[in-house]
């Protein structure tokens, strides 16, 4: 509302990519707080494809998570 960086906590990234006949490929990375507001963590993703990405958050601020889906190249 007031469009300052807010501290969400601890905030966690998942990632899956679901592959026929075989179990989802996941991948995950906890993030650590890179200035206000932003956070900052590394993953390795080895395969192309479509991954769905899960965001989660608990902190001050409240709790929650968001999806959304990435394309790796």
């Amino acid at each position: 509302q007031d469009k300052k960086p807010l501290d969400a906590g601890k905030v966690a990234l998942n990632t899956s990519m679901a592959m026929a006949g075989m179990a989802p490929m996941i991948a995950g990375a906890t993030l650590t707080p890179d200035g206000p507001g932003r956070y900052r963590g590394t993953i390795d993703l080895p395969d192309r494809g479509t991954r769905q990405v899960t965001v989660t958050w608990d902190g001050p601020g409240g709790k929650g998570s968001t999806k959304f889906s990435v394309p790796v190249r």
